[in-house]
């Protein structure tokens, strides 16, 4: 049998695990024969440190080995990956970008972060305020909201199967991307080797994280997809005909990325594709989830001159809270300002917040943040856990807030236990059984994240950090106590740790006779009750002021325990529970801002109409268009009203809640998307068909959305990817209003030989143009696509659609074709003067010498041959209607 401690094994499964005696044949394989005598084990000269942020990592998790002649007594155990038995991997990947990014262009070639690598970005890269332009009217980069994605991931055999290659078990290493290529010269042999993966890398080891940002968890980075890595997007070429430089696999294939086709569900959050692991399909994902900022961190919460404000530049400009109104100077004074400030650190902390003119900041009592209570507190590595848990809470992700949860309970259930992967780059058991570790959990983002034990007396000592939950002994790769005994422990003190893995501990964790120090206090906090925990707190605190703010005695309650053992002091709680008390508001923010994925745009769909205008349970995305933002309107009808009176919009989406009359109004333009099944909206164009005074040249698309025959064989919310080499431009401002850039972006691709379709960009007007057998998105915000020209037998199928419209209410047939009759006759009337008057210029034109050449061509008729005898269609722009 397996004999924890040698360094060589005589069992019967020692050849699948490479760790057989070298003299196994002789002694081993006959019955009755003495094992030899394994050599002496000393004991690591130095305790094993976790691998560096970058570092390549270990297998992921196996699946049980196939069964083998050993003797019942041994279950099988794991060590290296079975790579042909992998499983899918469920994991979810945020991102902080501008809402009209979300799912615009395919992630590939990208970088994404886990939940808490999300938010220390957020707060580190964009928002102190004594760094940034006082004159910008966004976030950096535009940034509004935040992102979840559910992917599936399934790494190839080939890169599952090598032990230096692995990271965080189920991946490979981590790629930095800029601008879709790879900046790490020294990696395209990688991808040369192994192709198609996705990487990852820890954000910190030992939790020596970010200096800025310190955390009590290990947060991490994912790189996605290797499109043609080696060169930026804009010079790949469509994957039908990649460019000549992508880089080539083993095979001579050129790197195709691993998004599996059809691999981006847009109708659904959960990800329809199964990944095989094979060239070309290593991973799929699912429509985003969205969290507005502005929602998450209170802003839509403050009062801005007698209402509440509506985003973040409405904020920056009218909030009413004087003490918003500060920043910091470069030499740390506190300086007033004329605009709302979300955040700002003082100038000693924005750098690290371990030096010490930082450190002195904080312990002195002086102001150290400003801003928005959210985001006080960024060196603060329990304040910075609390804004990871309220992140979660506002995704929905189940024990957010009351379990300490930031892992989706679903994708935890179907994960595989993580890989022990023993002797490979990223081990998950202890080289010697009864050592602290390193044992994996995928507690803090679903990935194999590495901790140890601590106070355990084989070491090492200090146990390297995060430490493991206190569960890990009831995982199933860990639950085998022959492989797995759990540690001897330094003593039985709970301040040690290890003893409250075991139930071993000496002392009383009731929490009504749990002695009042930090002995009392860790035992309490490993019952992992938030109610147990405020009984305890509430004995130790009596007399304290603060325990008359309820709320905030049970927050400060929920967040001194863990599922691991805690590392801070009952003093440090104590006086945290006092800070808290002192501020204004509650300590967390419940906020429910989550988009749930909506259901694709059905055609001929909506919700049921309403006065035969508007539809019940629909709206249109982005919510407020481009220099608008939303207002508390008395009904449905002044929302349309608001909307016919602004320039450039031609929808509404009016939020109504139950028993009240007024609601919010938000205002689209022509390229906002239909969301059906947007409950308690009611939507509508910004005039009903029956109101509009000149519609002869209108058809609706779908949805009220009447627009000019021109565009009727465009598809809304549609893009079409990847864009052909250098075949995108930006359509100017004054080159025309968008309706006409989308007209001008469809003539470029008429132009354009290989040109299969165009998408337009709104609302920088990026027209992109696209060759054959690119992918097409769908439900994508601010864009617009459509073939080389429409062709007339579309426009005859919307004419007929158009003529056979539902007579409306109170409207006779009769009287209404003999109202578009009279039009007609009107309008063929004005033609034919017209006419006259276009051939008396053109006949005096060519009588009279004087006129040049030019003056001629402008006077003629548009339908007018020339000399050569042909059309001129620069003066066709609208002869086909």
């Amino acid at each position: 049998r397996f004999t924890p401690g040698r360094s060589c094994q005589c069992n019967g499964q020692c050849h699948t695990f490479n760790d057989c005696c070298p003299d196994y044949d002789k002694h081993c394989g006959a019955p009755g024969q003495a094992p030899p005598a394994a050599p002496p084990v000393a004991p690591p000269a130095a305790p094993p440190a976790a691998p560096p942020a970058a570092a390549p990592a270990a297998a992921p998790m196996a699946p049980s080995l196939p069964a083998t002649p050993a003797p019942a007594v041994e279950p099988p155990r794991q060590v290296l990956y079975d790579a042909k038995a992998g499983a899918v991997l469920n994991i979810d990947m945020f991102r902080a970008m501008a809402s009209s990014a979300v799912d615009l262009h395919p992630i590939e070639d990208d970088d994404t972060a886990d939940l808490g690598g999300v938010v220390k970005y957020i707060h580190t890269e964009l928002l102190t305020e004594h760094l940034a332009d006082p004159l910008r009217t966004t976030r950096k980069y535009g940034i509004d909201v935040l992102t979840r994605h559910r992917f599936k991931i399934r790494n190839s055999d080939k890169a599952l199967a090598d032990g230096t290659f692995q990271a965080l078990g189920e991946f490979g290493q981590f790629v930095t991307f800029d601008w879709g290529q790879a900046t790490n010269a020294a990696q395209m042999s990688l991808f040369a080797q192994f192709g198609d993966f996705v990487g990852a890398q820890m954000g910190c080891a030992d939790l020596k994280c970010d200096v800025r940002w310190p955390s009590e968890i290990p947060y991490a980075w994912f790189s996605i997809g290797n499109w043609c890595p080696n060169l930026p997007w804009d010079k790949k070429g469509p994957k039908s005909s990649p460019s000549a430089g992508c880089v080539r696999d083993a095979s001579g294939s050129v790197v195709r990325g691993g998004l599996c086709p059809n691999g981006f569900d847009s109708s659904s959050f959960i990800p329809g594709v199964e990944p095989s692991g094979t060239p070309g399909c290593v991973y799929s994902y699912g429509k985003a989830e969205v969290v507005r900022l502005d929602d998450l961190v209170g802003i839509t919460e403050q009062d801005c001159n007698g209402r509440k404000c509506e985003n973040w530049l409405h904020f920056r400009h009218n909030c009413s809270d004087p003490r918003l109104r500060r920043k910091f100077s470069p030499t740390g004074e506190v300086v007033p300002t004329n605009f709302c400030v979300e955040f700002d650190i003082h100038p000693a902390c924005e750098a690290t917040c371990d030096s010490a003119d930082c450190k002195a900041v904080v312990a002195s009592g002086r102001e150290a943040y400003l801003g928005l209570p959210w985001w006080s507190g960024r060196c603060d590595r329990r304040a910075n856990f609390r804004r990871m848990e309220q992140v979660a809470a506002a995704f929905g992700i189940g024990g957010a807030l009351t379990a300490h949860g930031l892992v989706d309970p679903a994708t935890l259930s179907s994960a595989a236990p993580c890989p022990r992967s023993k002797g490979t780059s990223w081990a998950c058991a202890p080289e010697i059984a009864g050592m602290a570790g390193p044992m994996c959990t995928r507690t803090w983002n679903g990935a194999c994240q590495q901790c140890y034990i601590p106070g355990v007396k084989n070491g090492p000592s200090p146990a390297p950090r995060p430490w493991c939950p206190l569960d890990i002994f009831s995982y199933p790769n860990y639950a085998d106590k022959r492989d797995f005994p759990i540690p001897d422990c330094v003593s039985k003190k709970p301040t040690d740790g290890c003893c409250l893995y075991s139930g071993t501990c000496e002392g009383s964790s009731d929490p009504q006779q749990a002695t009042l120090d930090d002995s009392g206090f860790m035992l309490v906090a490993a019952r992992r009750n938030t109610a147990d925990m405020e009984v305890f707190l509430r004995r130790a605190a009596q007399g304290r002021p603060a325990l008359g703010n309820a709320e905030v005695v049970k927050w400060v309650s929920y967040f001194s325990w863990d599922n691991m053992p805690i590392w801070w002091s009952l003093d440090k709680v104590l006086n945290e529970l006092n800070e808290l008390a002192a501020m204004k508001g509650s300590p967390v923010t419940i906020t429910q801002t989550k988009t749930v994925p909506l259901p694709l745009l059905q055609s001929g769909g909506g919700g049921t109409t309403h006065n035969g205008c508007y539809e019940l349970a629909m709206s249109f995305m982005p919510l407020d268009m481009q220099g608008t933002v939303g207002s508390i309107e008395v009904s449905a009808e002044a929302c349309q009203d608001r909307c016919a009176k602004q320039p450039s919009c031609r929808h509404f989406s009016f939020m109504q809640s139950p028993g009240i009359a007024s609601g919010f109004c938000h205002l689209q333009d022509l390229f906002a998307t239909p969301q059906p099944g947007s409950v308690g909206y009611v939507a509508g164009p910004n005039e009903c068909w029956e109101d509009l005074k000149d519609k002869f040249d209108l058809v609706d698309v779908g949805h009220k959305t009447y627009v000019s025959s021109d565009l009727v064989c465009m598809e809304w919310g549609v893009v079409y990817s990847p864009p052909m080499a250098g075949a995108s431009r930006v359509i100017a401002q004054a080159d025309g209003s968008d309706e006409q850039a989308v007209l001008q972006c469809q003539q470029s691709c008429h132009g354009t030989p290989g040109c299969s379709h165009f998408t337009l960009a709104l609302p920088s007007r990026t027209c992109s143009l696209i060759g054959a057998g690119a992918m097409k998105m769908v439900n994508i915000m601010d864009s617009i696509s459509g073939p080389p020209q429409c062709h007339k037998a579309a426009k005859q199928a919307f004419y007929r659609r158009f003529e056979l419209r539902p007579t409306p209410v109170g409207m006779s047939f009769t009287v209404r074709a003999h109202a578009e009759v009279a039009r007609g006759v009107v309008g063929c009337a004005v033609g034919l003067i017209v006419v006259a008057a276009c051939a008396a210029i053109l006949k005096v034109s060519r009588a009279s010498p004087p006129f040049s050449r030019d003056v001629t061509r402008a006077s003629r008729c548009p339908w007018q041959a020339n000399e050569a005898g042909e059309a001129d269609d620069a003066l066709l722009p609208r002869m086909d209607t």
